[in-house]
């Protein structure tokens, strides 16, 4: 919907199904990774995203017959769907069949300022092969959106080569709306400027490392979810983020170890490059566009470029809160640190491996008075112990104590010449 191909028809599944087939046995079987999503999904998901609202009984219909969470591979429910499709009437054949261009479509009566006409258009250029060129680039395309703010801001943006040229593409394209754009950018469009930015940074481009906590209900964030709400308050604050090279340029940033989803943290780090100014203040404007719970400290400026935080690192500590639930004898933890060897399986996508974990651990104190547990761990050769590995070994019988306790990791120490230090003081 809201798209030049929301006139075309949906493959069937079987018509997916022989693609995959077709490509998976066309295409080379080494250096080639193919993903795909099952068929069923992608045309389910046509079904709801192009039907009226009478999908809204078949919607319910499914959950009643024990669709739920179909996001997931291993909840997807075929079935459930089919029969709630067959239980009210409708037909996903049709829901997903190719539309007439005067035939009325269940979403038109939501305006989203492009117009209908200019949808048209570009259905009939793709189908021709003809390109239409960014309109922050050359010229605007008359989609409907040119009378907003929003849009007129980026028009006035975009590099044109002269006025008058500009106003004799206007007309031209509104009396042909077949017009074939020119494919080539000015060399000194936008565009062309922008790449430049990405890889050529404007002034001295410096490291900088930064601490932050994780609490609260941020603990729920992954690793890469919670480095890209990052990025993007960087965007937001319109830093100079020095970009790497190459044909899909990425932030220079290099995050520390990840934590595990579901832990606070009291020390995390992050590097990241940055041109221009100094940023003192740094921390203080992240937080005050950061949500609760997630807060950065401190900032460090690096003359050059600083040792990677992974592989600096030689100590962690973690302190983990059982309750009032915690039912063994705290004598399990000196046991455990009393044993030459502890092993556990670990395991991996395509295989499991046998690790003795007694040597990565230095340290189980166990404080009676809060139920908590101060958990010192190494890093070895650049592994170390998971939480989860040293509760399976701790608490055979409970294993799942874990889930039900709070875990906070409390540091992250380099050693130099006997002492350790933080990411931050290295």
């Amino acid at each position: 919907p809201h798209t030049p191909f929301q006139w075309m028809a949906q493959d069937s599944v079987a018509l997916f199904e022989q693609k995959i087939r077709f490509l998976i046995h066309n295409l080379p079987q080494k250096n080639v990774k193919m993903n795909y999503r099952d068929p069923r999904v992608s045309f389910l998901e046509d079904v709801l995203s192009r039907g009226d609202r009478r999908l809204s009984t078949a919607i319910v219909k499914a959950w009643q017959n024990g669709a739920g969470f179909d996001a997931w591979t291993d909840h997807f429910n075929w079935g459930a769907w089919q029969k709630a499709f067959e239980e009210t009437g409708i037909d996903p054949e049709r829901v997903t069949r190719e539309r007439r261009e005067d035939e009325p479509l269940p979403w038109d009566h939501i305006v989203k300022g492009i117009t209908k006409k200019y949808l048209r258009q570009e259905y009939v250029r793709a189908l021709s092969g003809a390109i239409t060129a960014d309109c922050k680039y050359t010229v605007c395309n008359l989609c409907g959106l040119m009378h907003l703010p929003g849009c007129r801001d980026v028009l006035k943006r975009g590099t044109r080569e002269t006025a008058s040229t500009s106003d004799e593409m206007l007309i031209d394209r509104a009396l042909h709306p077949i017009y074939h754009w020119k494919k080539d950018i000015p060399e000194n469009s936008e565009a062309g400027r922008a790449s430049a930015s990405r890889a050529e940074p404007i002034g001295e481009a410096c490291w900088y490392r930064l601490s932050y906590e994780k609490r609260g209900l941020v603990r729920f964030l992954g690793h890469l979810d919670l480095l890209n709400m990052v990025l993007r308050a960087f965007r937001r604050l319109k830093l100079p983020l020095v970009y790497s090279r190459g044909f899909s340029p990425h932030p220079r940033i290099s995050p520390g170890p990840p934590l595990a989803l579901g832990f606070e943290s009291l020390a995390e780090y992050l590097d990241v490059q940055l041109t221009g100014e100094e940023f003192e203040n740094l921390p203080e404007s992240l937080n005050g566009i950061l949500p609760e719970g997630l807060r950065f400290l401190a900032v460090k400026k690096f003359s050059g470029r600083p040792e990677a935080i992974a592989s600096l690192l030689d100590e962690t500590g973690y302190t983990i809160y059982f309750g009032e639930k915690f039912p063994s004898d705290p004598s399990v933890f000196s046991d455990f640190m009393n044993r030459a060897e502890v092993e556990v399986i670990r395991f991996h996508k395509k295989k499991s491996e046998r690790l003795d974990i007694r040597p990565f651990v230095k340290a189980l104190q166990f404080d009676e008075k809060t139920k908590s547990l101060r958990v010192e761990t190494r890093f070895i050769n650049g592994k170390t112990v998971k939480l989860k590995e040293l509760f399976s070994a701790l608490f055979t019988e409970r294993p799942d104590y874990f889930a039900e306790s709070t875990v906070i990791r409390t540091g992250l120490w380099a050693l130099r010449s006997g002492k350790r230090l933080t990411p931050m003081e290295v």
